[in-house]
């Protein structure tokens, strides 16, 4: 019998994190594809049913577990920014008002609201309270009111959005503060001359967001027409709104990069907001804790500029790698020469290097700390049937990392999406690399198809022509990324282009990624159109793993791997985005039974082993968890249902990382009808930077 993991015992802690993993019972390698068949079905329209006026998306019953306490009521999140945790905030999120009216409809005129939507949830989820299509040319109004309370005469007050999609303007009591453009990354306004400080008075915060899902857009896998692997589009506010209150010369970013691992050296960036306004600038004390013990302190003194950095010596230093997250914590104080604190944050840091270096056979392998290591993980997307792009819950971010990690990979590849900052937090705690995608666009022209350029590994390569004003908008966005996520040491890859989505000036993206970021490996294309820059050869195969050793020009000094290969389908009727099997897909059709779909995975593993003894470097599994119709997920699309025990997916990842041999074993190697749930402890890890 098939049981659901509704109830499965992962039990999270802020202080100690705890994996566990409920297990399930489970359930002819076709060839592989070179992107005429398969790529052609992944890309094919939906045949799902919606609104003939294009008014409400898809509406499916699909609900993760999670969702029950978001609409409960449950609106207060943990601190949104874990890499730099500061006392004094407030979360703004929960319902607001909203209403949608045309572009050109004046802020004056908005007197008739339409009822209330959930922040953070985007207008198109379920989650939302609303569930309704923004059309381009129409605008999306949310309305808050707050109060603050009295100022002490330093404070600023910082409005912050973590994210919204896509373009916004921002009013505080009618006044404009700020403008953003962009869907994915975090900004702020300082709003302190705008705002009434005083706990009697009331603010009013209003929003106007548009979002027309443009060609130049990036935007992922949003698509105004959804079906194959692109999804149903969202708008508005997606992440958590929330206040802080700072002083001028508050810390504005933290960065800790690796010296030398082997001496515990480690450089801390410290970077304000601005400089100092005393002519003696000011002091900064920097302490390091491991675990509750510290360890290391140092200050700077008469700081002037903004942009200080200090080396600190670890004594005795614990790495981090997949099998040992250590992470040291970290207290940084600004003070004046007054003695005043101007700013206390708390942060984290870990002891890593990343790298490349060739085996015994001539083969290039990635390397994390001088030690090779093989990179085998999943395709994470990040989409909820009930969110969209925004998670339910951290419990249900931490759901899935607890899975991955139980189940054996040792890193995902983040596809085409910037995910909530405490994703990343959590992965750097549990041990999880992470290759990082920069979000997708198209730049397609009339009567054009993305396969048009799509010359994936054949030499030479095609790429896409944007114009100067597109292309800043995306190196800026790819900018912010870096500036954003550079922290996080589970960041071991960085990737501005996929499957030639939007893929334009690629020599001059890497080459500015090489000099902006020395510290990581860059996949300059993944799936290609490759050109021989950066530090990886990646291709997508589907379904079976297939590198083309047979190109000399990727040896000299070009990591292989396959970026993407699987996509095995199984569809679970009761656990499906759609009421029936229609348009539902996978890479090589569907499997018959949940036996024949292990045995499937089983396969691809054991291919995949064979190409590393070929000189293969890293696979990408697709995928996590079904997406809408494309049921080639490892688990169903609301994460209650897993095709494959993690208890099988653990034995047959230990077989994998032990050789060829045991890897290409016949599956089922015993019955799986008895086995028993799990906990899994991950060593060395504290709770850094958590509230």
């Amino acid at each position: 019998m098939h049981a659901s993991v509704h109830n499965m015992p992962f039990r999270i802690c802020l202080t100690q994190l705890i994996l566990a993993a409920s297990v399930l019972e489970t359930a002819a390698v076709p060839g592989t594809c070179d992107g005429s068949t398969c790529d052609g079905r992944r890309r094919a329209q939906s045949l799902l049913e919606r609104d003939p006026n294009g008014g409400r998306p898809f509406i499916t019953e699909l609900q993760t577990e999670w969702a029950v306490d978001v609409e409960g009521g449950n609106d207060k999140p943990p601190y949104p920014r874990p890499a730099l945790v500061r006392e004094g905030w407030r979360p703004l999120n929960g319902l607001w008002d909203y209403a949608v009216r045309p572009n050109d409809f004046p802020v004056t005129s908005l007197a008739a609201w339409e009822g209330n939507i959930r922040v953070p949830f985007p207008l198109e989820s379920k989650l939302s309270g609303v569930q309704r299509l923004l059309a381009p040319g129409m605008s999306l109004w949310y309305r808050r009111s707050f109060d603050l309370p009295p100022a002490n005469g330093f404070w600023s007050w910082m409005l912050n959005f973590e994210a919204v999609d896509y373009y916004c303007e921002v009013f505080i009591n009618s006044k404009k503060v700020g403008e953003h453009t962009g869907g994915n990354l975090p900004f702020s306004f300082d709003i302190t001359s705008q705002v009434w400080q005083n706990s009697s008075d009331i603010n009013t915060l209003v929003v106007r967001v548009t979002d027309d899902t443009g060609s130049y857009q990036m935007r992922g896998k949003q698509a105004l027409d959804p079906g194959g692997i692109w999804y149903t589009r969202m708008s508005g506010i997606w992440q958590t709104v929330w206040i802080e209150a700072v002083e001028k010369e508050h810390v504005k970013k933290l960065l800790f990069i690796t010296e030398d691992f082997q001496k515990g050296s480690v450089i801390a960036n410290v970077v304000l907001a601005e400089p100092s306004s005393d002519p003696d600038g000011v002091n900064i004390d920097v302490t390091v804790k491991s675990k509750e013990t510290q360890i290391a302190q140092e200050t700077l003194r008469n700081v002037k500029d903004a942009s200080p950095a200090v080396r600190l010596v670890i004594p005795d230093p614990q790495l981090w790698s997949p099998s040992s997250p250590f992470l040291y914590n970290v207290t940084v104080t600004v003070w004046g020469q007054d003695r005043r604190v101007i700013d206390t944050v708390r942060s984290y840091f870990a002891i890593r290097t990343v790298g490349s270096s060739r085996d015994d056979k001539g083969h290039l392998r990635f390397t994390l700390n001088g030690e090779q290591i093989f990179h085998y993980g999943l395709l994470d997307q990040g989409w909820w049937p009930d969110g969209l792009l925004t998670p339910p819950s951290d419990d249900a971010m931490l759901h899935d990392i607890s899975y991955i990690k139980a189940a054996g990979w040792n890193f995902v590849r983040k596809h085409t999406k910037v995910e909530v900052r405490r994703f990343y937090h959590y992965c750097d705690i549990f041990g999880l690399m992470v290759w990082q995608d920069q979000v997708a666009a198209s730049s397609m022209k009339g009567g054009e198809s993305e396969e048009t350029r799509w010359t994936r590994m054949k030499d030479p390569p095609t790429e896409y022509e944007w114009s100067d004003q597109d292309s800043k908008q995306f190196n800026l966005e790819l900018e912010q990324m870096i500036d954003l996520l550079e922290f996080h040491p589970c960041i071991v890859v960085w990737t501005p282009f996929n499957e030639c989505w939007g893929q334009h000036r690629t020599n001059a993206t890497a080459e500015w990624l090489l000099n902006r970021d020395k510290g990581r490996l860059i996949n300059v294309a993944s799936g290609g159109n490759f050109y021989p820059i950066g530090h990886i050869a990646d291709a997508h195969v589907y379904p079976e793993p297939n590198f083309p050793f047979d190109s000399k020009r990727f040896d000299e000094k070009f990591i292989k791997v396959i970026g993407e290969f699987g996509g095995h389908g199984m569809y679970i009727a009761e656990h499906s985005f759609s009421p029936d099997t229609g348009p539902s897909w996978g890479y090589d059709g569907l499997a018959q039974n949940l036996t024949e779909f292990a045995q499937k995975y089983a396969t691809s593993l054991c291919n995949l082993a064979k190409q590393r003894n070929l000189g293969l470097a890293a696979g990408v599994y697709t995928q996590l968890t079904d997406v809408e119709i494309e049921v080639n997920g490892l688990m169903t699309y609301d994460r209650k249902y897993y095709k494959i025990p993690v208890a099988d997916l653990k034995e047959m990842h230990r077989a994998f990382f032990e050789g060829e041999a045991s890897a290409c074993q016949p599956w089922p190697r015993h019955s799986t009808t008895t086995l028993q749930p799990e906990v899994v402890k991950p060593t060395g890890v504290v709770s850094a930077g958590m509230r």
